[in-house]
């Protein structure tokens, strides 16, 4: 991505992020949708209201991984380390304080930090999108967007 474009994620991240800890009176984790690499191909990041810590489960899962401590909560300390290693695959998380950090081409399977998320959180059931409850996601889906549509009105 372009450094102009992370400014502009940048701030959609921060003005998600600010809604979300007014609407649910927590600062929300960020993480990536759970396939390796996709925050600068595409950036797609989950937000999510919880205060869980998913370092250990991460670095327990793959101790040979080579991490990032981002000491941040911008984008652009990622891209810049990637263009300057040329490292293009990472997995990247959130911790609650809101600093970033990044796992280096770990073997991750898809959905994985979605997986680990609702596990901590003790809904195992909802990790992966493909086994949840359709009618149930929608329902949940609705109920987040209709909670945070006055924030971006």
């Amino acid at each position: 991505m372009k450094k102009q474009e992370i400014v502009d994620i940048d701030n959609a991240l921060h003005a998600a992020n600010n809604a979300i800890s007014i609407e649910y009176g927590i600062r929300p984790i960020v993480f990536e949708h759970g396939i390796v690499g996709q925050t600068i191909q595409h950036a797609r990041l989950h937000l999510l209201p919880a205060k869980i810590r998913m370092c250990g489960r991460i670095y327990r899962d793959f101790p040979n991984a080579q991490f990032w401590f981002l000491d941040s909560d911008s984008l652009e300390i990622l891209r810049c380390n990637c263009v300057i290693t040329g490292i293009k695959k990472h997995l990247l998380w959130s911790t609650p304080e809101g600093l970033l950090k990044a796992a280096i081409d770990p073997p991750a399977p898809p959905q994985y930090l979605r997986i680990i998320a609702a596990e901590l959180l003790g809904r195992p059931e909802r990790g992966n999108w493909r086994n949840m409850d359709p009618e149930l996601d929608k329902r949940l889906w609705q109920e987040t967007v209709s909670r945070l549509k006055p924030y971006f009105a």
